[in-house]
């Protein structure tokens, strides 16, 4: 819960550098349409993108403060051996 919430909350003036810096904006974008099922649409603006998924990551958060089960994360997803997700 806390990781998403991080996103809520870290301004995109904050956040869309640090992501533009690292290379992850594009695998972000790329693959947020299929990670959310469907509920963050395909951007090509970054701030709109943001703003899509801080609203997503918000109602997850909301529905997930008590950490039940996450049934809106897609379960065709891997973690490699380093535990990141694909």
């Amino acid at each position: 819960v806390a990781d998403k919430y991080a996103i809520v909350i870290t301004p995109s003036w904050l956040y869309l550098p640090m992501v533009n810096w690292t290379g992850e904006i594009k695998e972000y974008m790329r693959d947020a349409e299929r990670n959310s099922n469907g509920e963050i649409p395909i951007q090509k603006d970054q701030k709109l993108w943001h703003a899509s998924v801080k609203k997503y990551c918000f109602q997850w958060v909301n529905e997930h403060i008590d950490l039940k089960e996450d049934t809106w994360t897609t379960s065709n997803r891997n973690a490699n051996k380093n535990g990141v997700w694909s």
